[in-house]
């Protein structure tokens, strides 16, 4: 099966122009992350050791409660010790 030949100035003409591509792209936006952008960067911080760890010290039980539960306990805590 023959494609049709592409010039190297067409290909580079449409590597850095917009193109329909990026009209797409922009129409159907990436859907947002469910998480809170802090509890983001509190999970990056904390491995799972820690914040089961973390989360034990609260008095929270991690092998019966979900990782972003036990990120908010420990974001809450951290959140009250700011204040305080």
């Amino acid at each position: 099966m023959m494609t049709d030949a592409i010039s190297r100035k067409d290909l580079l003409h449409g590597l850095f122009r917009p193109s329909a591509h990026k009209a797409e792209a922009e129409a159907c936006p990436m859907p947002r992350p469910a998480i809170d952008p802090d509890l983001a960067a509190l999970a990056a911080d904390f491995p799972t050791e820690f914040l089961n760890e973390e989360a034990a010290r609260l008095g929270l039980d991690p092998q019966t409660t979900d990782r972003d539960t036990l990120l908010r306990a420990v974001f809450l805590k951290m959140q009250d010790q700011r204040r305080s």
